[in-house]
């Protein structure tokens, strides 16, 4: 030990070089080695102020003065010994107290003569060392909680080292009780030191490295490699594994599910550095550490280590931002959930199942082997729907278009009551995606609705067969129809009177993207309905992740740019939703609220914002196209957001 380091000041009475010197040999022998105990209240009084001492001093870079009060080995001196806390600047007090007895009163009276003494007001902790078993005396202990009671009335935390605690602390510390009563002694009592581990090694991994090979990619840094499967084909799957290279949670791997892996690195790329990290929070006993939260798994990690980490899921997320776009674009699926439990294929429409039994049975009336109409283009299959071109013509190429099925809680359709879901999946995945070829998912929706439903019910109207049946499915559409789907619309008669239901009514998209029929700098409508459906997204949106304050500034200036055309009946609404307060005009309001954007926003205030806009819109029905395409190109950054999320969600499954 370098004990001349630890010397900030020297009392008068006594020198720390002489209380760090060897303790001294006890002369009596114990007579059992492997015994719980140690007989310390036989100890000298020189080697007891050094015990102290020495105890005190265990922490690293401690800087301690003692002074002395009494004759050196008598049996009621006392040795006084302070230690710097480096954290509050004050000082931990150690008293020490070598007595053949303590009588009810001597505790309190030690107590209250600290407290009046000069160094309780630099004092944030206070130690009473004694080879007294003061616990295990009931009316002594009792006193105790009295002095407790005191010091801690001053802010300073009491800590009572009887025989009892002593020996507690001795267990840990094998080197003292070797000098005091031997090498035997010392292995018998003592716990067995666990080998120290190796230090962390700073840098097992790559500086930094990226690799990327078919769906697999590999970051590396300097403490934290990342393993990624991306999407790809009709592979929807999407898993990461991370390693560690500190050396004491070395071979550990922590598996991220989809949902964190995507949610993590998507609010690594859109927060800033003041934003408290939803994967690593701090540590609430250890300074600069950090608690990483997985679903299954909690590691604390390093400050540094969490700044790796950081690194690795802001490349992550150009990785699977990248892959997951680039599969709903060729399959144009944006908006398309997977249906539960058969991830392997997206959910295109709702149908009533007596329905989904007519359009099979349409196309297997239809079927490309019974004639050469417009609309044989099926290869009829049982439970199954299977578009299909048997030549080149004008509109498709030869080959299979789509090849549906339907769904009912994620298994094939096999006649159970119950809304069906019709799923698509590519039907030939090394094929690209065309109108004339393979449909992609939207068109397949889009062709279904428009042109396929409407033709089926055009198809049961005209067809004496079904006429013949048409109480029995007309009966069928009514018992099943318990809900609301859409606005009603007016139902067509066939020439015997029967009327048949609506698309509407037995079919609906379940497309979260919706498509307008007109552009939305078209009309004030379809503006209108455009900032409806982004208004809607902010309000079912439960990510914390941040947008851009740029964001909310564009809606701002939507709302400043619309207000000169709108005759509103009140600003308090306006005023209300957009936080503003006080008489200043509501534009210059506005403007200024604008210009003061704090660098993030969320999903809450953006909805308000929304809100507002919509309200100023209601009320501008004569707004010129000018400002509605200036207003569609700064909404661009909510919509592209919007549609970050939602794939997002397609894939955090």
């Amino acid at each position: 030990m370098n004990r001349g380091s630890n010397v900030v000041d020297v009392g008068e009475d006594v020198a720390l070089e002489v209380l760090f010197d060897r303790l001294q040999r006890q002369p009596e022998l114990v007579a059992q080695p492997k015994s719980s105990r140690l007989p310390l209240h036989d100890i000298t009084p020189e080697n007891f102020e050094k015990l102290v001492v020495r105890l005190a001093s265990a922490e690293p870079g401690a800087k301690l003065k003692a002074r002395r009060y009494g004759k050196s080995g008598a049996t009621q001196s006392g040795l006084d010994v302070q230690r710097l806390d480096p954290d509050s600047s004050r000082f931990a007090c150690y008293e020490a107290k070598r007595v053949i007895d303590i009588r009810r009163g001597t505790l309190t009276r030690w107590v209250e003569g600290f407290l009046s003494g000069k160094h309780a007001a630099n004092a944030c902790s206070f130690y009473l060392c004694t080879t007294y078993a003061v616990s295990e005396e009931t009316n002594l202990a009792d006193e105790w909680s009295q002095c407790e009671k005191l010091l801690l009335a001053r802010q300073i935390h009491p800590h009572l080292w009887d025989r009892v605690a002593l020996e507690d602390l001795l267990r840990n510390h094998w080197p003292i009780v070797l000098e005091l009563y031997g090498e035997t002694v010392a292995n018998g009592f003592c716990v067995p030191a666990a080998r120290p581990l190796p230090d962390p090694q700073a840098s097992m991994f790559a500086a930094r490295e990226e690799t990327h090979y078919g769906q697999s990619v590999n970051l590396y840094n300097r403490s934290i490699a990342c393993s990624i499967y991306l999407p790809g084909g009709v592979d929807r799957n999407l898993s990461a594994a991370l390693s560690f290279a500190r050396a004491d949670i070395s071979g550990i791997s922590m598996a991220l599910s989809a949902r964190e892996l995507v949610g993590w690195s998507q609010w690594r790329h859109h927060a800033d550095a003041s934003m408290d990290r939803p994967y690593a929070i701090a540590h609430g006993t250890r300074k600069g550490a950090y608690l990483l939260m997985g679903s299954r798994v909690r590691l604390t990690l390093e400050e540094a280590e969490v700044a790796d980490l950081d690194w690795i899921l802001e490349c992550a997320w150009h990785k699977i931002h990248s892959a997951c776009q680039a599969q709903v674009t060729a399959w144009r699926s944006l908006g398309f959930e997977p249906i539960e439990h058969y991830p392997q294929a997206i959910g295109l429409l709702s149908i009533r199942p007596w329905f989904w039994q007519r359009m099979l049975d349409f196309a297997r009336a239809h079927d490309v082997g019974l004639g050469d109409g417009p609309w044989h283009m099926f290869d009829a299959a049982p439970g199954c729907l299977k578009v299909y071109s048997d030549s080149d013509d004008q509109r498709f190429d030869r080959g299979y278009h789509a090849i549906l099925y339907a769904h009912v809680e994620g298994t094939i359709w096999l006649g159970a009551p119950g809304d069906v879901v019709v799923g698509w999946r590519p039907a030939d995945i090394g094929a690209p995606c065309s109108v004339r070829g393979q449909w992609d998912a939207r068109y397949t929706h889009d062709w279904l609705l428009e042109e396929m439903i409407p033709e089926v019910l055009r198809w049961m109207g005209h067809s004496s067969a079904v006429q013949r049946q048409s109480k029995w499915w007309q009966w069928q559409w009514l018992r099943t129809r318990t809900r609301t789907r859409t606005r009603t619309r007016t139902r067509t008669r066939t020439r015997t009177g029967v009327a048949l239901p609506s698309v509407a009514e037995i079919a609906w998209s379940r497309a979260r993207v919706e498509v307008t029929s007109s552009a939305p700098e078209a009309s004030n409508e379809a503006l209108f309905e455009y900032v409806h459906m982004l208004q809607s997204h902010a309000t079912c949106q439960r990510s914390d992740v941040p947008l851009s304050s740029a964001c909310m500034r564009n809606v701002l200036d939507c709302i400043d740019c619309t207000l000169p055309f709108a005759s509103l009946p009140t600003e308090s609404y306006l005023r209300g939703n957009l936080g503003l307060q006080g008489e200043e005009d509501l534009s210059r309001s506005i403007r200024r609220k604008a210009a003061d954007m704090a660098s993030i926003v969320h999903y809450p205030a953006m909805d308000f914002a929304l809100r507002a806009l919509i309200e100023v819109l209601r009320y501008a029905p004569d707004l010129p196209a000018s400002s509605r395409g200036h207003i569609l190109q700064l909404l661009k950054p909510i919509r592209d957001r919007s549609d970050e999320d939602i794939l997002c969600g397609l894939f955090s499954r």
